[in-house]
């Protein structure tokens, strides 16, 4: 995390260039040139103005046997510019939908291997009073799939963000402008549980945001159990009860 205005410097290895992105791109295009977006390092730091992942590599002239390269290997440093990393203290698991409608007419032909699950998603809001990045974010393995890591994403204070099934089966209930949120979606075939089950979710470094486990039956949300809503939590943090049912309703 950096103030926005500060600069990033990079040392020029003797006898070598360095070309480097801001873009989170390859400075090394496939073929062995610099890529369309790349600029080569003349000494003059590099302004964060907004957060950006910047990628350098040093090159260096000369011919060098099989497999060497002209090339290093790529060094990449992600600079938050006014944002901080997503905690227990800021990010909020805002809604689950876990057993979601199945496809109508309309989605079924758009979309013929469509099923019901393939509609699933879990949304994290921005409960902080500043913006914050979702990047390194973990949803432990088997809790509630596949584990996955969140790639760098932007929420405003407030703002909300989406990890999905299916990119495309989301898109098309929701449309694009809902699809711009998604963040990530799993890997693999694992689906949310429909009897309910554990949610786990780690900040960048390992520790716990929240671990809880949600529930189809006693006080939970029947809507949400098929009927076409999702789970909505309308409880207050930070540090809230996700356990408790009370503190959610079915969505609108």
């Amino acid at each position: 995390p950096v103030a926005a205005g500060q600069t990033t410097a990079i040392t020029v290895p003797s006898g070598a260039k360095v070309y480097y992105t801001t873009d989170g791109t390859d400075p090394r295009a496939e073929g062995g040139q610099p890529s369309a977006s790349a600029l080569e390092y003349v000494g003059t730091p590099v302004p964060l103005s907004s957060t950006m992942k910047v990628i350098a590599r040093t090159w260096r002239p000369g011919s060098f046997a099989i497999p060497a390269t002209n090339w290093s290997g790529p060094v990449e440093a992600l600079y938050l510019v006014d944002e901080v990393y997503a905690s227990e203290a800021n990010l909020e698991v805002s809604a689950i939908c876990y057993n979601p409608l199945a496809p109508d007419p309309a989605e079924a032909a758009a979309m013929p291997e469509a099923v019901a699950g393939d509609f699933e998603w879990i949304e994290f809001k921005n409960i902080g009073s500043g913006a914050l990045n979702l990047v390194g974010v973990t949803l432990g393995e088997g809790t509630p799939v596949a584990e996955l890591t969140l790639p760098a994403f932007t929420l405003a204070p407030g703002a909300r963000g989406v990890v999905v099934k299916n990119r495309q089966a989301f898109t098309l209930r929701y449309g694009s402008a809902a699809a711009a949120r998604i963040v990530a979606a799993w890997t693999g075939d694992g689906s949310l549980d429909n009897a309910g089950e554990a949610i786990h979710v780690y900040d960048h470094e390992g520790e716990v945001i929240t671990e809880f486990n949600y529930d189809d039956e006693d006080d939970w949300p029947e809507r949400a159990d098929g009927d076409g809503s999702a789970l909505e939590f309308v409880g207050s943090g930070p540090f809230p009860n996700y356990e408790d049912p009370a503190n959610w309703k079915a969505s609108d």
